[in-house]
């Protein structure tokens, strides 16, 4: 046990990532601790209670048997829309909305980049993967403004959760767009895009986080099903 009194769990995670503590030895190394960790939490705590949000009215039919498998009591979801989605497939629903500050953060702190001065600047920000749209954005942002060199697209992002070194991270999301930028020409001669692109994969603080939404001039995200 972790301790001897009585614990809850509140858990955020899709309900099909909890079917990866029954298969603790297939995982990767740097996520077999941690959910062998949250496999114990699970098995030893008196209710837990889940966080989850869908975009659909329909709620995968083998949710319900992935929470009724591990005694999650209830579902908490942030809208009223999600309560009815979920009430419909069974499954025990309460609304707790996300929770915004009232305390607004606005101090800044430079991020270190190429110069961005006269240039427009679109920024997009999330996990890197198919979901998050990455690949139609920058066909997009490469066929629509080809050479042009007073663009810029700024992209904050990660690979996953669990990646520890950022120049592996990098190196992925370069090739990633070498070959999506490799795909989209300018001219007949096939001439390749040369719009700048500029990633970052460090974590960051609020603070610049908070600069890098200032220098933007557009916000830009092309997420599928979101």
């Amino acid at each position: 046990k972790i301790q001897e009194s009585d614990y809850s769990v509140l858990w955020h995670l899709p309900p099909p990532v909890m079917t990866w503590m029954e298969n603790l030895d297939r995982l990767p190394p740097q996520l077999k601790e941690s959910f062998r960790l949250f496999k114990t939490l699970i098995d030893n705590c008196s209710e837990n209670h889940s966080i989850t949000t869908w975009e659909t009215d329909k709620i995968p039919s083998y949710w319900k048997g992935v929470l009724e498998k591990h005694n999650t009591k209830i579902n908490f979801v942030p809208s009223r829309w999600n309560c009815e989605s979920y009430k419909k497939t069974g499954i025990e629903t309460q609304l707790l909305p996300h929770y915004i500050s009232p305390v607004e953060n606005t101090a800044k702190k430079a991020v270190k980049l190429p110069s961005l001065g006269g240039k427009f600047t679109f920024f997009a920000m999330s996990q890197w993967g198919h979901r998050k749209g990455f690949e139609p954005l920058l066909r997009a942002y490469f066929s629509e403004f080809k050479s042009q060199t007073d663009v810029a697209l700024v992209i904050k992002t990660y690979v996953d959760n669990t990646s520890k070194e950022g120049s592996t991270a990098f190196k992925q999301i370069a090739d990633q767009i070498k070959t999506i930028k490799a795909g989209v020409f300018t001219d007949e001669k096939n001439t390749p895009p040369a719009c700048p692109v500029y990633v970052l994969v460090d974590v960051l603080s609020r603070e610049k986080i908070n600069y890098l939404y200032d220098v933007s001039d557009c916000f830009v995200l092309a997420t599928r099903g979101e």
